[in-house]
């Protein structure tokens, strides 16, 4: 497919392939990185409170209503084994849990959960996590649950960004890339040039020969040792055609 392609054409695309293939995968690991880095934020933040309260409730000196301690925390509610809030901060429903029993068993387990904000009368999704809480014969579990909207925002704003960087920064490597190739192969497009212009009765003519002192430099000197070396065997053939022609017209 590139063979009809200049050299510096196929150079430039082989180099802006493998970056491109580069940019998108330390692109998409970025955007999963930090995705995950704000999820663990959040839901570091929403079990450290889950944490306080259930302490709280174990020593038994939990204030009505349940203190808000975190940044971003929606609703804080204890819920006991039948499915009753015990408790709530302010502003949450003090009759219906957040989560469902099938998802509080869940959280209780350890899992962290997102649902929709309309169950708190919020926009945007909630990130939900639980702790188990009270007495063996009264198990509680103290759910909370944080605004998860802001990290999938930044997460979202990150991929966007990245979507429209990476062709940009690709498209000016290319462009560079095209440039330098281009720079690179000057000489050898001198070369060109200059054994075009090269005829048979031009001698003595030489092919440019760069001043820097690369590959190109010793090849355009061999040619020329190559011109020189082509001339001289051409001059004494010339010689001996020219002493041959001479003799066959001289009387015997």
């Amino acid at each position: 497919m590139l063979s009809g392609w200049s050299l510096r054409a196929r150079l430039t695309a082989v180099a802006t392939v493998l970056l491109g293939v580069g940019i998108a995968a330390g692109a998409a690991l970025l955007a999963v990185t930090v995705s995950r880095t704000l999820q663990e934020a959040v839901d570091s933040g929403a079990l450290q409170s889950a944490r306080e309260v259930a302490a709280l409730v174990d020593t038994r000196v939990l204030p009505d209503p349940v203190p808000v301690g975190g940044e971003g925390t929606a609703a804080i509610q204890v819920v006991d084994g039948q499915g009753r809030v015990r408790a709530a901060s302010a502003g949450t429903d003090r009759l219906v849990p957040v989560l469902r029993p099938a998802e509080l068993t869940a959280v209780r387990g350890g899992e962290r959960l997102v649902v929709d904000g309309e169950r708190l009368g919020l926009d945007g999704p909630l990130r939900v996590v639980g702790v188990p809480a009270g007495e063996p014969g009264d198990p509680q579990t103290v759910v909370v649950a944080v605004d998860y909207g802001s990290a999938r925002s930044g997460g979202r704003l990150l991929a966007i960004g990245l979507a429209v960087g990476a062709p940009l920064l690709l498209a000016a490597v290319a462009l560079a890339t095209w440039l330098v190739a281009g720079r690179a192969l000057a000489p050898v497009e001198e070369l060109r040039r200059g054994a075009a212009d090269l005829s048979g009765s031009g001698a003595g003519r030489r092919l440019p020969v760069p001043a820097a002192r690369d590959e190109i430099h010793r090849l355009a000197v061999t040619l020329n040792d190559m011109l020189a070396r082509l001339e001289r065997t051409g001059a004494r053939q010339r010689a001996f055609v020219s002493d041959a022609a001479h003799e066959l017209r001289s009387p015997i």
